[in-house]
């Protein structure tokens, strides 16, 4: 049996983790997830209705309007952030292929280009990420047709990649293993590009 002075301490901690709760409501880090302002997910369903997949453009996005805001720029650092995650997370899937299933000689030979043309994605998205992250100053527009560039190089290497899965011989083991991913991060990468190009207008 509880000492009555041991049940009081706990009664104490809890009214005090109970206050602490309600005061935190209001803020993202208390014991309940805010909702963000509905005006932020109006801003983001409508950039996301510009793009070429805007289902995937709002569950992706949503998540992270409180962060975004009605910032364009902010718009884009968060997609070009979730996207290289995204395509960071399909490169280890196709890399890990090989080992966990016996490849033919020609299976071995489009996987391989398809981890190449990931990793160059990577590069492409992650130089893109640190540009927007700088953007600014007197040839901001110059800085922008980089990142277009290289989100655009990103996107055609994603493309590349199930490409080959299309053109040759793959069983469909190996081909479901790894196109689901790579066809998900190549439409956010899609999405990203439409939000990178509404800056220059």
């Amino acid at each position: 049996m509880n000492h009555p002075s041991s049940r009081l301490s706990n009664h104490i901690l809890i009214t005090l983790i109970t206050i602490l709760c309600i005061s935190n409501l209001r803020t993202t880090s208390g014991c309940t997830r805010a909702k963000p302002n509905p005006v932020y997910k109006t801003f983001i369903r409508k950039a996301c209705n510009t793009t070429g997949f805007p289902i995937l453009c709002r569950s992706t996005l949503y998540p992270y309007a409180s962060r975004i805001k009605n910032d364009t720029v902010r718009l884009c650092n968060v997609s070009l952030s979730l996207t290289l995650n995204s395509t960071r997370h399909a490169y280890l899937t196709t890399s890990k292929v090989p080992k966990q299933i016996k490849l033919t000689h020609r299976e071995v030979a489009v996987v391989k280009d398809c981890i190449e043309n990931i990793d160059d994605a990577v590069y492409e998205l992650r130089r893109s990420l640190h540009s927007m992250k700088l953007l600014g100053g007197k040839d901001r527009e110059f800085q922008i047709s980089n990142i277009q560039t290289w989100v655009s190089a990103a996107l055609t290497d994603e493309d590349t990649c199930l490409e080959g899965f299309t053109e040759q011989k793959v069983r469909l083991k190996v081909k479901n293993r790894i196109k689901k991913s790579v066809v998900k991060v190549s439409r956010m990468t899609s999405n990203t590009l439409a939000f990178i190009n509404s800056l220059t207008y």
